[in-house]
């Protein structure tokens, strides 16, 4: 059974990495176009072709997307995301998830540093140097900034890394649950699932099929102080490790 599966699913998985990759070219090039020529909004419009990419790869791969509880996010309000980090079907969902929202992912500034795409990285993405308190200090001084001046909503994977564990989530870091703290503005937890479906932890095959994103109800955060943060992680870790248990008990993926 497992060699059937394996000969039936190496074909798929050759075309999808490979289409992968040729969009992903495609998309490179319309991105440093948009960095070049682009007068305003630049981000948001490469944010935009994620969102095409994302669509573009599912339909000729064969893979859905189920996007539930979006009247949970109001467009004209800030929001810290945070998303559960499962696997590379992560990069799929999430901008079939977001399309309209004016986010930006928060990472670490190591990928600034790729050569050819760094400088895309550097304008799409927030970068955090976590070398020292210092640099993580400014790095959220940035951030408060462009959630005031441009009213974007920051994405934060608080698990930190991918989660390659048998649990639901991994440990929660504290980040995601100071910013919101310091800057007063609501979590809205958002939970990606199935993901084990389209792309297995101990495999390097893909299959076709459903990727699903929820998003809960915001948690406000205003009068909380940075000794809320344990309180505050705690109770979202709870909220989105219920919806990731009830989803495994009905699919059986997570």
């Amino acid at each position: 059974m497992k060699l059937l599966r394996y000969t039936l699913l190496l074909p798929y998985t050759v075309w999808a990495y490979l289409t992968f990759l040729l969009l992903g070219m495609v998309c490179v090039v319309i991105y440093a176009l948009i960095m070049a020529f682009a007068k305003e909004k630049k981000v948001q419009k490469m944010l935009g072709w994620s969102y095409r990419y994302a669509r573009v790869w599912g339909a000729i791969n064969g893979v859905r997307y189920d996007v539930s509880g979006k009247e949970n996010f109001n467009a004209q309000s800030n929001y810290v995301i945070c998303v559960n980090h499962r696997g590379i079907a992560d990069l799929f969902i999430l901008p079939a998830s977001l399309k309209d929202v004016n986010y930006r992912p928060l990472s670490k500034k190591e990928l600034g540093e790729i050569p050819i795409v760094g400088f895309l990285f550097r304008n799409a993405l927030i970068m955090i140097d976590r070398s020292s308190a210092e640099s993580r200090k400014k790095g959220v001084e940035t951030l408060k900034k462009l959630m005031d001046d441009e009213g974007i909503s920051p994405l934060i994977f608080p698990e930190g890394t991918r989660n390659r564990t048998s649990k639901p989530l991994k440990e929660f870091y504290d980040g995601a649950f100071r910013i919101a703290i310091e800057t007063q503005v609501p979590i809205i937890p958002v939970v990606l699932l199935n993901v084990d479906k389209i792309s297995p932890q101990k495999t390097f095959l893909l299959s076709p099929g459903k990727l699903y994103s929820k998003f809960l109800k915001p948690i406000p955060t205003k009068g909380l102080s940075l000794d809320d943060v344990d309180a505050l992680k705690n109770q979202v870790f709870e909220l989105m490790r219920k919806e990731t248990e009830a989803f495994i008990a009905v699919h059986g993926n997570r």
